[in-house]
């Protein structure tokens, strides 16, 4: 491949909060052209759970972006001071008060490389068992349940309230439970 890739150069911020915008310029052989993207604070956990009775652990979260509540599942960013698998057993137990300890790392990926570098880890959760309530952190709205992996298809197929992270999750779970 002898193609010439462009060059980012010049960086700056113009927002800072939760996630940063960043704009640069990018140049080609024969163009410059201003790109943004977004620079998410930390890397993050996707974890598809398993009940020991084998039932699929769901999250039915209200996400204010899109003021809607989706289905989803545990997870969140990962801590500075923690690994993925530290940040899973973490999420897990705050969001939905279970405790598993036999999580797995199914892959790591970019989920949204057009618009950040952010990176998802995907963890498999098996033989999950409730422990507490949940601890929710304040501006999480989340409601969990237990839903048989033909009711989880069901309701995926017949909504369009979804998470995507979600779908990417069950895929690569899918994909390990049946090897």
């Amino acid at each position: 491949m002898n193609k010439k890739f462009p060059t980012l150069s010049a960086p700056k911020t113009v927002f800072e909060g939760f996630f940063n915008v960043i704009q640069s310029s990018l140049s080609t052989e024969n163009k410059k052209l201003t790109y943004d993207f977004v620079e998410i604070k930390g890397d993050a956990i996707s974890v598809i759970t398993l009940t020991k009775e084998g039932k699929f652990l769901v999250n039915r979260e209200w996400r204010p972006a899109t003021e809607e509540t989706l289905l989803s599942t545990t997870g969140g960013l990962i801590h500075a001071y923690e690994s993925p698998l530290e940040a899973a057993h973490r999420e897990l137990l705050e969001e939905t008060g279970y405790k598993s300890d036999n999580i797995t790392t199914l892959s790591t990926v970019y989920p949204f490389p057009g618009i950040t570098g952010q990176k998802i880890t995907y963890l498999l959760a098996k033989d999950a068992t409730k422990v507490q309530e949940p601890t929710l952190e304040e501006g999480e709205w989340i409601e969990t349940e237990l839903l048989t992996k033909q009711e989880l298809l069901k309701e995926i197929q017949t909504s369009k309230l979804v998470d995507g992270v979600f779908l990417a999750g069950l895929f690569l779970a899918f994909q390990s439970l049946s090897n």
